[in-house]
Formats: structure tokens, C-alpha cells, sequence
């Protein structure tokens, strides 16, 4: 027995699929909970402990057990990919017009464009002062972990973007076993986590990557059993201002919209907040530097142009044909 339902939380398409006895009951569980974690989570959500932790202005405050767990997979996040991956960019967001959800926001006029000049390869944590380069003060948030006591530097505000829908989709997989579920898979916005029994049968599940050029099409499809997938991608999440078009990739060295060559990566490993933070860092380093990410973290992905040529570190291997 098995219930497959899909919803909107996160700003983005949900699906669950849950496998056991109690599967609808399970469903439902784990829609309100997704929803639960929106509203903690949420940059849009004026009552959310993400928003009244950015309003702090550096005063210690106490988050529950998700929000510190949260702060502190993206704290972790950063300094494992030596600054590409950067939770602490809200204000440059805010200054490219993502001041609501992406839903709300004017569509894009033109389409993306199809080459960039590779951004600089140095870490966003040493960059200098003065230079033009843009300073990072991740590594001052202070975290208390008995006390779940998060403290933001005065100025510095949290964003949970991918990361955030990647930990949600790990959270309810794993909750969903432990209340009896035989299997699960939970997926939101590209974000997927999957964990035990597939409903045909068998722990391997079939994975379809959608062409972030082209919606409705596959870009390749892979088998694969209890772990994260997640995508990253230059090619959706954009809008127009009165400036010109937007995307929601900013290159941390900057503060500003990211000039990769690399359009989309996908990843595939243990959890799937592990494989967004890679997926979107990879993205941001640019194609040598985001390939030797990947292979220095041991997981399988594949980093795609702009012109949509592959550049592959095991996963398109597994691909079916």
C-alpha cells in the first residue's frame, strides 16, 4: 500500500510518496509538518524565527531544535565549500528585487543567456577588503547548541533558500520512517530525499531530472536508493527589473548575480541539504573549481553549460539509456 500526493509548500511544488500500512495517514502527517517548518523557515513570513532572528540586530535568541539545526547545517555548509555556499547574502537578494516569493515576481523578459566569463576561483572567506570582493561574516554567527541560542552579527541576515528545502525534505523522509513507514520519498522544488522501500517493491527508486531548459522534458534518469538528490540551476528562478533580468545564484565573491558558464548541477549523496549545498557551490566555482568540489567530496554528480554540454563526476555514468 502506498499514497502519493502533491501539494505547494516552500514556495515550490511538493510531492510525497509514502509506502507502508498506514501510508494516507502518513501523507498527511507529512504535509503538515512541511508546512510546520515553512512557517519557522520562511524569509516572507513576517512571524517566522528565520525573520525575527534577522530582526535581531545581533542580539542572542533562542530558535527551536529545526531553526538551530538549520543555522547550523549552513554554517557547517560554508566553511566545507570554502565560502561558495553562503547562507548570509539576504541583502544582496533583496537588492536584485527577490523581496517576495518567486511566484510574485514579474517574469523574465529575455531568455538566459548561453556563455559567461567564469567567476574568480579563490575562496569567498579571504577575500580582501577594498578589492571590490565582498566579505563574508558566516563564520561569526555564534551557535549554542544546549540552549539552541543562534546569534547573527548586527547587519548580517540568514537566508534559507536550497538549503533549507533540501534539510526539510531529509527531516521528513527519516520522521516518516521512524512513525512506521516502510518507505519514502519526499521531493520539493527538485529537492529530493529518498529512504527504504520503493511501493513497486525492491529499495531503488527511479530518479528523472527535469531539463531546467525545456519543463516537461527529462534531462536524464538514474536509479538510486536512500539518499538526497538535488538540483541547481541558473536557468530557472529568474525574474525582470527595471534594471534587466535577475537570477537568484549570486556569486559570494561579489554579492552579485553569478557569471558561471555552468547553467545547471545536479548531485546526488547521502542527504539532499549535502547535495544542494554542492549542487548550488559547484554551480557558483565555475567548472574546474565545482568539478574538483565534487570529487574532493566523494559524491557522485554533473555539471551542464549553459549550451547544455556535460561535464560528468559519476553520476551520468548510472544514467538509463
Amino acid at each position: 500500500m502506498h499514497d502519493d500526493v502533491t501539494f505547494h509548500v516552500m514556495g515550490n511544488r511538493a510531492r510525497v510518496v509514502v509506502t507502508g500500512r498506514e501510508a494516507d495517514r502518513l501523507a498527511v502527517w507529512a504535509q503538515r509538518r512541511l508546512e510546520g517548518l515553512e512557517a519557522r523557515w520562511s524569509r516572507f513570513r513576517p512571524s517566522s524565527e528565520i525573520c525575527a532572528l534577522n530582526r535581531a540586530g545581533g542580539v542572542p535568541t533562542i530558535v527551536s531544535a529545526d531553526t538551530f539545526t538549520l543555522i547550523h547545517h549552513a554554517v557547517e555548509a560554508w566553511s566545507a565549500t570554502d565560502g561558495w555556499f553562503d547562507p548570509t547574502m539576504l541583502g544582496e537578494l533583496l537588492a536584485e528585487g527577490y523581496d517576495r516569493s518567486h511566484g510574485l515576481l514579474p517574469p523574465p523578459v529575455a531568455v538566459p543567456p548561453a556563455s559567461g566569463s567564469e567567476p574568480s576561483a579563490s575562496a569567498a572567506a579571504t577575500t580582501a577588503v577594498g578589492t571590490g570582493r565582498r566579505w563574508s561574516r558566516c563564520g561569526d554567527i555564534a551557535l549554542e547548541p544546549g540552549v539552541h541560542l543562534v546569534t547573527l552579527p548586527a547587519g548580517v541576515a540568514f537566508d534559507p533558500g536550497g538549503i533549507g528545502k533540501g534539510l526539510a525534505a531529509d527531516m521528513v523522509a527519516t520522521e516518516l520512517m521512524v512513525r512506521g513507514a516502510e518507505g519514502a520519498m519526499v521531493e520539493l522544488g527538485g529537492d529530493l530525499r529518498i529512504i527504504g522501500e520503493h511501493p513497486d517493491g525492491g529499495s531503488t527508486w527511479t530518479v528523472a531530472i527535469d531539463d531546467p531548459a525545456q519543463r516537461g522534458r527529462d534531462l536524464f534518469r538514474f536509479g538510486f536508493a536512500d539518499g538526497g538528490v538535488a538540483t541547481s540551476s541558473q536557468l530557472q528562478r529568474r525574474w525582470t527589473t527595471g534594471r534587466g533580468d535577475r537570477h537568484h545564484l549570486l556569486d559570494p565573491t561579489t554579492g552579485a548575480a553569478s557569471t558561471s558558464t555552468v547553467g545547471t548541477v545536479v548531485v546526488a549523496t547521502g542527504a539532499a541539504w549535502w547535495a544542494e549545498v554542492l549542487a548550488k557551490a559547484a554551480l557558483l566555482a565555475g567548472f574546474d573549481a565545482g568539478e574538483r568540489l565534487l570529487g574532493d567530496s566523494q559524491v557522485a554528480g554533473t555539471l551542464f553549460g549553459l549550451d547544455g554540454h556535460p561535464l560528468d563526476v559519476g553520476l551520468l555514468a548510472q544514467a538509463a539509456p
